[in-house]
This record gives C-alpha cells, structure tokens and sequence, in this order.
C-alpha cells in the first residue's frame, strides 16, 4: 500500500518523500521516488528526515508477533515518538496514520459498524493500534486523520497472494460451518480515500473507516478469486476446532524456524467472528469518497498483475 500510494502521490505532483528502513522491499516503488533511509528507533534520523515535511502519512506497522512487547515497540512506541517529533516540527499540518478495523474489531450483526461505536478489538494487533489511535487523539498538537481499512487486495499485497495460489489449485478453503461476511477494499480506492484526506478541513481530527461498497461472504470471495483464475474450485469447510489445532501447529512449527505464521491463534480469534462489516458513510459524506468499481473487476485486474510477473501461473 505504501509504494502504490507514493506513486500516485507523486503522479499527482506531490512532493513525496518515502521514509524507509534499510533493508525494506522498494521494489514496487517508482524508480524516480525519493527515498530516505531511516531506523525507527533512532530519534535523530527520524528527526532529520521529517524536519521539511509539512504532512506525515503513517503506513508502517508490525502484524503479526510473538509477544505483546514487539507490538509495542512498533505500533505504540514508534506511532508516539513521531507524534512528538511532528508536534515539533513548526508549519507542520497532519498526522495521518493508517490503523486497521482489527483496532475496532467486528461488527454484532450485518449492519456494518460505525466509527461512533465501541472498540473492541480480538488480538494483540487490534489491541495494539487501538493504543495508537487513542495516543494520536490525546497527543496530536496539530490536525490529525485516522483511516481504518478493512482487509486490503490488489497488485503487490502478500497475504492474499497466498489465497490465490490455492484457490488456483481448485480448492476454498472456508472457515467454520456458517458463512461469514467482510468487506474488503482495493487497494487504489485506499489510496484514492488517503488522497482525499489530506489537507482536507473536513478529516481534521476525526477517524474514518475505509471500505468498498460490497458485502461479501469468504465463499463468495473465493468464487470471484476463481473466475479471475478461470478455475473451478470445490468449498472445503473446515470447523473452527480444527482449525484451531491448525493455528496452534503453525505455531509450534514456525516457533522452530524462528518465523511468525499467517495462521495462528491470534488470527484463529478473528476468524471465527461472522460480521467483519463497517459503515463508510462518513467518508462518503465529509470527503466525497466512494469506491470506484466491483470486487470482480478489481480481482481480474489484480489477478492479471500476479501472472505478468509470474507469480500466479
């Protein structure tokens, strides 16, 4: 999300500068995006690189771990380092940060859930860009903008790629017995809603969800993933029990290998809820934004990204 929203940005004639660890992936970035080299838990050269800034949009973000403390670190304690260091910076204008409906957690029913309503986030990460928001809210001297997408598609994600690549095999996997809903959003209509919000008076200093207009179940998501890939596929249904043994597997395998699973209990708490839905009224209504197309034909496009470079076959 953070190199397609940097390219449009500077398409657009903005002055963009990309702040990136050493040894990130750039690979999606322009060749011509400026780019400094900065290390999260070095104040000076954060310090440095935001000094001529006058906006500051927050993408990075740790999502999986092991233990509360590396969220901490990264989602909490770096969000309130910047928060102090942009406070400081004189003619500085917005803090946009970029949290995650996880920090909300899911809807009760399929009325989508509003920004107004409770947080009630499942697991570490929720809980942990809960803090941030709450942090940015209490301690942001200037204009400040809260996005939460739902779960983002679309050229160069990772996750989703995974999905991909065994619904390509004719298989959909489906979690639990009952159907569950979620809205997803491209990740250009992010973009396009990050756009809106800046220098906007109306996304001062308040939270907007971000979502496409459609409501979908995971099987129908996969049918649509399917016809992108021209497969056929077959729903596998897997109980939550199981399902839950299969976290806690990943768990102990990747514990070995010294990596972090997609799947594990963390992710097994919120996947087990029906109604991962929200309401973007709000942003319709102050920023003027909307999705721009369907989820097919925005999966046809993003599948068609994956094969021309070999990734999907």
């Amino acid at each position: 999300m953070g190199s397609r929203l940097c390219n449009l940005l500077r398409e657009m004639e903005y002055d963009v500068v990309c702040l990136v660890r050493h040894g990130s992936d750039i690979s999606l970035l322009n060749e011509d995006a400026e780019i400094r080299y900065v290390e999260y838990n070095e104040l000076s050269s954060l310090k440095e690189a935001l000094a001529d800034r006058e906006i500051l949009i927050h993408a990075a973000a740790l999502t999986r771990a092991r233990k509360w403390e590396d969220f901490q670190k990264t989602n909490i304690d770096l969000v309130e380092q910047l928060v102090e260091l942009t406070n400081a910076i004189e003619g500085f204008e917005q803090f946009i940060f970029l949290s995650s409906q996880a920090a909300t957690g899911p809807a009760i029913s399929a009325i989508g859930k509003k920004e107004s309503e409770p947080c009630k986030p499942l697991s570490m990460y929720g809980k942990s860009k809960r803090v941030a928001e709450i942090i940015i809210e209490d301690k942001c001297t200037h204009p400040w903008t809260i996005i939460r997408p739902v779960g983002v598609f679309g050229p160069g994600e990772k996750d989703f790629l995974e999905y991909y690549k065994i619904v390509n095999y004719g298989i959909a996997p489906l979690t639990g017995m009952m159907d569950k809903y979620f809205n997803f959003i491209y990740v250009d209509d992010l973009c396009d809603l990050i756009e809106k919000s800046i220098g906007n008076p109306a996304a001062a200093n308040e939270c907007f969800f971000a979502a496409g207009n459609e409501v979908i179940s995971m099987a129908g998501f996969a049918y649509i993933i399917a016809e992108a890939l021209n497969k056929k596929i077959f729903e596998l249904r897997i109980p939550l029990p199981i399902l839950y043994i299969a976290a806690l597997i990943n768990e102990l395998i990747a514990f070995s290998r010294k990596r972090i699973p997609v799947l594990n209990r963390e992710k097994f708490r919120e996947m087990g809820q029906r109604y991962w839905l929200v309401d973007t009224q709000k942003a319709n209504e102050l920023l003027g934004w909307n999705s721009t197309s369907t989820i097919a034909r925005q999966m046809q496009t993003t599948i068609k990204w994956y094969k021309e470079r070999k990734l999907l076959k």
